[in-house]
C-alpha cells in the first residue's frame, strides 16, 4: 500500500524513447491501477494493484517510462529553452489540457563572456545555458559577469536578450 501512495503523489508519467508505444505503455498502467480501484472485493481489489504496481515497477526499472513531478518538469522545459524541438507531448498535459506552460522567458545572470568573432559574442548563464549576439555589438554591449539578463522569445520565433545597456538578438548556442 506504501507504494500506492507513492503512485498517488505522481503528478505525470512521462514516456521516454519511443513515444507511441511508451505513451500507450503508461497509459495502459495508468489505466489498470485506476481500474482497481473500481472492484469491490478486498482481496480481488488488493490482487489487481499488487499486478499493476509490479507493470509499473517493471516499466520504471526497463526506462519505458519516467515518473517526474511538476516542478522538475517546469525546470526541464526551462532548460530548453532556445532550443528548435519539434512539437511532442514530451511532458504531458498541465490541469487545463494545454500542452503545459510554456516557457517564454528566462532571467539569469551572465557567468562568462567570450568572443565568438566578428563583434558577436556568447553569453554563458548561470543556469548553464550559452546565448550568442546575432547582432554586431561592440565590447559585449559592456556588460561582464555578474549582470542581470532576460530572454524573451520573439513572434517570429527568435530571442532578445535584455540588458542593462538594452536589448540585443540572441540565439542558443548550448
Amino acid at each position: 500500500m506504501a507504494r500506492l501512495a507513492i503512485l498517488g503523489c505522481v503528478a505525470i508519467l512521462a514516456p521516454i524513447g519511443a513515444q507511441a508505444q511508451e505513451t500507450d505503455t503508461a497509459a495502459r498502467i495508468a489505466d489498470e491501477i485506476s481500474a482497481c480501484r473500481k472492484i469491490p472485493v478486498a482481496t480481488e481489489r488488493l490482487a489487481c494493484f499488487d499486478r499493476s504496481v509490479a507493470a509499473f515497477d517493471n516499466a520504471r526499472q526497463k526506462r519505458d517510462l519516467v515518473v517526474i513531478d511538476r516542478a522538475e518538469m517546469r525546470k526541464t522545459r526551462q532548460s530548453l529553452f532556445g532550443f528548435s524541438l519539434p512539437r511532442i507531448k514530451l511532458f504531458g498535459r498541465d490541469d487545463d489540457g494545454s500542452d503545459g506552460a510554456e516557457v517564454t522567458e528566462i532571467t539569469s545572470t551572465i557567468a562568462a563572456i567570450r568572443p565568438a568573432g566578428y563583434n558577436q559574442y556568447v553569453w554563458q548563464l548561470a543556469d548553464g545555458s550559452s546565448w550568442q549576439t546575432i547582432e554586431v555589438v561592440g565590447r559585449s554591449a559592456f556588460v561582464k559577469a555578474g549582470d542581470a539578463i532576460t530572454i524573451t522569445a520573439t513572434m517570429l520565433g527568435g530571442y532578445k536578450a535584455k540588458i542593462k545597456t538594452g536589448s540585443i538578438g540572441v540565439k542558443r548556442v548550448r
